[in-house]
């Protein structure tokens, strides 16, 4: 899956690799990263941002694939840079279940804690770790999200 501004493109597909392009506009500029290939500088999100778009788009991704690229993306992740994206971002839900990811599933504790100091700062409810399961399961009461679901990684 690649992330684009509109227009959107059209899948493209063939034996070994099949692409699926999804839309966001209205990207923060702030949040946008110039990084060098070797045919020039393109534009990405920062690994902040990244991570939370991929919780946004678990319906189309799977959770089990959000929180294994969550997990490799925390090494790029930095505390303030983590702070500063999340008191700007506005779904508190996706703020809750990266909390929780980083705390519970892949043990970034530091990152964990700097989301949480934003989030005493808001209002937050109960969500669901997986927004498409049952409403059924264990309440983590620290990032108030219920753990409807078992988290597989590779």
């Amino acid at each position: 899956f690649v992330t684009i501004q509109h227009p959107a493109l059209r899948c493209i597909k063939n034996t070994k690799v099949k692409i699926n392009f999804v839309t966001k506009n209205n990207w923060p500029e702030e949040v946008i990263v110039k990084h060098k290939t070797s045919s020039g500088y393109i534009n990405v999100s920062s690994p902040e941002w990244t991570a939370l778009d991929l919780l946004a788009n678990t319906n189309k991704f799977g959770l089990n694939r959000v929180v294994t690229v969550i997990r490799e993306l925390a090494s790029e992740i930095k505390v303030s840079n983590l702070a500063k994206t999340a008191s700007k971002y506005d779904n508190i839900a996706n703020l809750q279940r990266l909390g929780y990811i980083l705390d519970n599933v892949s043990g970034e504790n530091k990152l964990a804690d700097s989301l949480h100091k934003v989030l005493e700062k808001k209002k937050y409810n109960l969500v669901l770790l997986s927004p498409l399961k049952s409403r059924n399961g264990e309440i983590d009461e620290k990032w108030r999200v219920i753990k409807n679901v078992e988290i597989f990684f590779r």
